[in-house]
Parts: C-alpha cells; sequence; structure tokens
C-alpha cells in the first residue's frame, strides 16, 4: 500500500475506485522480451497506464523504461536502431565475453536450482565440485 492511496483514501476499508485498475509484469527471455513493446505500444494508443509496474531480466528493462515514462513508439525506435545495425550487436555481445578462462571461473559459478546446486570453485591450479 503506498503512503499515496492512504492519504487520497484508497486505503483498506475505503470505498473502491470507480475506475477499474490493473498492473503489468513483463517477463524474461531475452530477445522474446522485445515482444513487450508492441503490449507497451498498445497500452499508449489506448491511454492506459498500470498502477504497477513488474519485470524479470530483459522484462525489468522494458517495465523501468515504461515507468519512467518512455513510450513504446521510443522503445521500439530505440531498439531498432540498435538492433538493425548488427555489427553493431555482434561487437557488443563480443565486448561483454570474458576476457579468458580465468576471468571467467573467478567466484565460481553454481549449476541447478537455489538450494539444490553444485558449486565449482577455483582455487589456485585446482577446480573442486561441491555440494552447498
Amino acid at each position: 500500500m503506498a503512503a499515496r492511496d492512504v492519504a487520497e483514501g484508497n486505503g483498506p476499508g475505503s470505498q473502491a475506485s470507480a475506475e477499474p485498475t490493473f498492473a503489468v509484469a513483463f517477463g524474461g527471455g531475452g530477445a522474446r522480451g522485445i515482444a513487450h513493446i508492441n503490449v507497451i505500444e498498445a497500452l499508449n494508443e489506448l491511454g492506459i497506464r498500470p498502477t504497477a509496474i513488474s519485470g524479470s531480466s530483459i522484462g525489468a528493462i522494458m517495465g523501468a523504461g515504461m515507468a519512467a515514462g518512455m513510450s513504446g513508439k521510443d522503445m521500439h525506435a530505440y531498439a531498432r536502431t540498435v538492433l538493425s545495425r548488427r555489427s553493431e550487436v555482434a561487437s557488443r555481445v563480443w565486448k561483454s565475453r570474458p576476457g579468458s578462462l580465468r576471468e571467467m571461473m573467478e567466484g565460481g559459478f553454481r549449476l541447478g536450482q537455489p538450494g539444490r546446486s553444485v558449486a565449482l570453485e577455483q582455487r589456485g591450479h585446482h577446480a573442486s565440485l561441491h555440494s552447498p
């Protein structure tokens, strides 16, 4: 419950708002998350604004843009600009990779689900597998 809702009399026990409200949650999934732009564009065209926005991974990025006031058309134009230049995309992907196997292994990594994972840690020149 936001403090604004309580101050405006929209808290528990208050009368329901005359207009329906909704929240939106955008999922993750890399390139599939770009499809969220179409949903945001449709909501903009209809003049509908969610009362709450959430998301994970790429969905969180799209939701943050929406929450900041970026329109679906602006997001679409930006995505088209960046993704239409294959060399730019390839360059960004290449730059984001680890420089070496050692750099990739720093801090180890986990395989599996939380609570049921296997950790691979590097100590000196040896790596060990163990279950936490």
